[in-house]
């Protein structure tokens, strides 16, 4: 199924742009590029924020006074 999208006209300059460098992509391969980026920052995002959790909850985490009292500072 195809459906027909409104964007600015700025963004498609910056598509057209994008075009440009690569001149046989279409639009929609570009919308699939930029969407696998942000899925790929999302999916790191969690992990991280994940193993934090692990971290925070075995101890290995220190407040910044913590770490002052135990460098003298």
């Amino acid at each position: 199924m195809t459906i027909t999208i409104q964007i600015s006209q700025g963004l498609l300059h910056k598509f057209k742009d994008m075009k440009k460098l690569h001149p046989k992509e279409s639009y929609e391969y570009i919308i699939w590029e930029l969407l696998k980026d942000t899925f790929e920052l999302y999916e790191q995002t969690q992990a991280n924020i994940k193993k934090s959790e692990e971290y925070i909850k075995e101890g290995k985490i220190y407040i910044c006074e913590e770490i002052k009292m135990n460098l003298g500072l």
